[in-house]
């Protein structure tokens, strides 16, 4: 049996039928970046590395919203996603979801070349 904290007892928490879509965005986005940060989305997107960027399988994403998606603005995520409509929002989890991939090991180069 899960716990229910004293505020969802008494009814008294605002959020008790969900949380406001801005909220839900603000979480989308730090699970986003975590991915980020761990490697999903380096295939398809490319990354930042010392001696220069990294190509992805999809070298401009903002016209890959745009030619998919049918929406101008929906990139780059942490910047974009504080104008995000409900269809919007879920326009991107889709779009991620066709181009997530689990990240595996790298080859190694010296630093700086």
């Amino acid at each position: 049996m899960t716990h229910t904290y004293y505020s969802h007892r008494t009814g008294l928490n605002p959020n008790l039928s969900g949380l406001p879509l801005d909220d839900v965005v603000a979480l989308f986005v730090r699970v986003y970046e975590q991915m980020c940060n761990e490697g999903y989305f380096q295939e398809a997107f490319g990354f930042d590395c010392t001696d220069g960027p990294v190509a992805g399988k999809i070298l401009d994403v903002d016209l890959e919203m745009l030619l998919t998606i049918r929406k101008k603005e929906l990139w780059p995520i942490p910047k974009a996603s504080f104008l995000y409509s409900e269809d919007d929002f879920f326009d991107v989890i889709e779009f991620l979801f066709q181009h997530v991939s689990k990240p595996v090991d790298g080859r190694y180069h010296s630093y700086n070349d």
